[in-house]
């Protein structure tokens, strides 16, 4: 089974220069988990699978902390997302708007228990 959550929307401070961090910047982060034992479909239990609402504030919570690159925050993102029981790898992308010209920048890996 996979949970995806696609474009979640947030705001945090993240780039290279003092000068990109000193606002924050629009990010969309989509996340698909790879849950092979999730039991709720035969028991229609939450403890049963994963809470999604979760994983989106934890992602929330974590935009909070400034950073340089899109490519820490995935890996910060993948590490949380793996500490849940049902979760046997996931995938996450975050998409930027801070090159002229482009529609976004992304970053997108994936990582296994």
């Amino acid at each position: 089974m996979t949970i995806s959550i696609k474009n979640l929307e947030l705001w945090t401070k993240i780039g290279i220069t003092p000068e990109e961090r000193s606002t924050e910047q629009r990010l969309l982060v989509s996340v698909d988990l790879k849950c092979p034992e999730v039991k709720a479909g035969k028991t229609d239990r939450i403890e049963d699978t994963v809470d999604y609402a979760e994983v989106a504030e934890i992602i929330k919570g974590l935009a909070k902390k400034e950073r340089k690159t899109l490519e820490k925050f995935v890996d910060e993102i993948l590490d949380e997302i793996l500490k849940f029981k049902f979760v046997e790898s996931a995938e996450v992308e975050i998409k930027k708007f801070a090159l002229s010209g482009a529609e976004c920048v992304s970053i997108k890996n994936s990582k296994f228990r």
